[in-house]
């Protein structure tokens, strides 16, 4: 063995133990306490647009919770929504975005412009909870996301859904894409209350937060940066994942990128680490191919971390596909791409309209 092999080697071996410290060392995860008797009025706010794959499915979960206090209200951009028929069908009441929002928040996404009307016009309530139409939820999702703000250091409580692919390879990539969510989830210092599936403490939304949340792109990160202002807790809870389902997926590339940007407002100082991250992982296992294919199969311990990495991956999906092991072979090179796409990402293209992210 050269010098020059010895000290790459040894470059690499650094790697290998910081990997499988960050894998073996990180912080136990928090479980998010239950209290099947803390049943505080809560408002279920469900913007719609648009005919989801599974929409009326999702919206009959929604409605036929085990949660008894609680009331559930749909919210369209217009009468002419196709989503109105659906919400009409299942029995959920509807209202209209107040069209003058988008000239007081022109920056406004329609799902924020939705919720600032929710929030104006339903005010006689203890916690709100937002689902987004297009995930399918358990009977007891209602009552399992709203017990852990029994404790009043939680300010907000979220789950993460798992993406159910319908179609072709892409839907599968999205599938495994996913899953990086719930490492995300796990860790207390990356969490953040996912606005697919969340419950806050009405007392978060004042005139002072209405005025930033309504001119913004993304109502999660919006939420969980007023949670963590009053120095309060976003809890997990693992056990009640929504499911989003969807068909083939051609704008998979589209779509991460456009998650990554948004999810980048809040953890923007945390790209370049998950970029150096990343791409740790993928030099690792592109020299243990090498390595070991030219100079000694010993080099195939460096696999590793892909190897413990694909092992937990796939205990996380509530259904595996054959195709899940292939794609798990090179999702490290689509996160990366995403995070470095992200660090010069100042606008985003969102159904038809372009917004900037502030």
């Amino acid at each position: 063995m050269g010098p020059l092999l010895e000290l790459y080697t040894g470059f690499l071996s650094i790697i290998l133990i910081g990997l499988l410290g960050i894998r073996f060392l990180k912080p136990k995860e928090e479980k998010a306490a239950y209290r099947s008797n803390y049943s505080p009025k809560a408002l279920v706010i469900v913007p719609c647009r648009g005919l989801d794959i599974t929409l009326e499915k999702n919206l009959a979960s929604a409605k036929m919770q085990d949660y008894e206090n609680f009331n559930i209200i749909g919210v369209v951009d217009t009468e002419k929504d196709p989503a109105v028929a659906v919400l009409k069908k299942v029995g959920i009441n509807y209202i209209v975005s107040a069209p003058e929002l988008l000239h007081v928040f022109p920056n406004s996404s329609g799902k924020v412009r939705a919720l600032t009307t929710a929030f104006e016009r339903f005010r006689n309530v203890d916690v709100y909870v937002v689902l987004d139409s297009d995930v399918q939820c358990s009977r007891n999702w209602l009552s399992m996301l709203v017990a852990p703000l029994a404790d009043k250091s939680v300010g907000a409580s979220t789950s993460f859904p798992y993406f159910r692919p319908m179609g072709g390879f892409w839907s599968k990539v999205k599938s495994v894409w996913g899953l990086v969510g719930n490492g995300l989830m796990e860790n207390k210092k990356t969490r953040f209350a996912w606005g697919g599936s969340m419950a806050f403490r009405k007392s978060l939304i004042t005139k002072k937060f209405i005025k930033a949340f309504g001119d913004s792109v993304s109502d999660d990160i919006m939420i969980t940066k007023e949670v963590k202002r009053k120095k309060l807790k976003v809890a997990y809870v693992k056990d009640i994942a929504t499911v989003n389902s969807y068909d083939d997926f051609p704008m998979f590339f589209e779509w991460s990128n456009r998650q990554t940007a948004l999810s980048a407002l809040e953890y923007r100082k945390n790209l370049k680490v998950g970029i150096i991250f990343y791409s740790a992982r993928i030099l690792l296992m592109a020299s243990a191919l090498v390595l070991a294919y030219y100079i000694s199969i010993l080099y195939a311990v460096f696999f590793a971390p892909l190897l413990l990495n694909i092992a937990a991956a796939l205990k996380k999906p509530k259904e595996i596909y054959p195709s899940f092991l292939f794609i798990l072979l090179f999702i490290d090179f689509i996160y990366l791409i995403n995070l470095v796409l992200a660090i010069r990402t100042t606008s985003i293209t969102w159904r038809g309209r372009k917004y900037r992210l502030l």
